[in-house]
């Protein structure tokens, strides 16, 4: 299993790296990737801990295939931030014009 985690393409932050400055950005830009995350998720006492990262994973992947604005993105500990600000402002764009 991979080490990734959630974040949005256009967060200057990596959560790997830098998750104190990761947070505060996400907050203060009302994505609240971790209370998206938490309210989809179930815990589990009798969970396993690879039964814990499948839901997590599961979760993950599933927000990444409903988000039809392209926003949120998985990333690595050595990837480079933001992810795809460009593919960000064109997919903001394209809802934008598609909602007129």
């Amino acid at each position: 299993m991979k080490d990734v985690l959630l974040t949005t393409v256009d967060n200057p932050y990596n959560p790997h790296t830098d998750y104190y400055n990761w947070f505060i950005w996400d907050t203060a830009h009302h994505y609240n990737t971790l209370q998206k995350i938490s309210s989809e998720s179930y815990d589990d006492d009798s969970m396993s801990d690879e039964e814990h990262d499948e839901m997590y994973d599961l979760i993950m992947n599933e927000i990444i295939n409903n988000d039809d604005l392209g926003i949120y993105s998985l990333i690595e500990p050595d990837d480079d931030v933001p992810i795809d600000r460009q593919r960000f402002e064109e997919n903001m764009k394209n809802f934008i014009e598609s909602s007129k």
